[in-house]
């Protein structure tokens, strides 16, 4: 009978828990089988060798951003003047009634976008959303008051109180 040596009983005994850069590596792979849910349509517009072929041929480049830049005139608000007008306004949606915020599917966006369309006046005021019509003054704007109010806030009121044209 034979018998192993001693290093290989103790090799055998001891094996390593964990594997160290310099020690024996274990190959580890996985084969996919069927078919994937990667469109192959798209594989030749993301190769990168596709592309520079391409690019070598016409001169170039088709793969970016072909939208048109938006230019415009803004006001000089700086990022934390934006970013309190949001969160001012987040905060009086949020203390609606549940049943207004419901109507409005929780966005206070909706609602602004609902009180700008002049249509919605009547269900506005229904909502308690507007100051019910005064009558007798044949719809003209009251006249303007002196207010503590932030220039975002005073437009949005100022809305409020204007009659749609016609």
């Amino acid at each position: 009978m034979k018998t192993k040596p001693l290093a290989a009983k103790l090799t055998d005994k001891f094996k390593p828990l964990h594997h160290y850069a310099y020690g024996p590596r274990t190959r580890v792979q996985q084969t996919f089988t069927g078919t994937g849910r990667t469109k192959q349509s798209h594989k030749d517009e993301c190769d990168i060798n596709q592309i520079m072929k391409r690019f070598e041929t016409t001169g170039i480049i088709t793969h970016i951003n072909q939208s048109t830049p938006r230019y415009g005139d803004f006001p000089q608000v700086d990022f934390q003047d934006a970013l309190n007008i949001v969160k001012d306004a987040q905060a009086r949606f949020a203390e609606l009634p549940s049943t207004i915020r419901d109507r409005f599917s929780n966005d206070p966006q909706k609602l602004l976008l609902f009180l700008q369309n002049p249509e919605n006046r009547d269900e506005a005021r229904k909502l308690g959303l507007l100051r019910p019509e005064q009558g007798g003054k044949g719809g003209a704007a009251p006249p303007p008051q002196e207010s503590n109010l932030d220039p975002s806030t005073q437009a949005v009121e100022a809305s409020k109180t204007q009659t749609p044209p016609g």
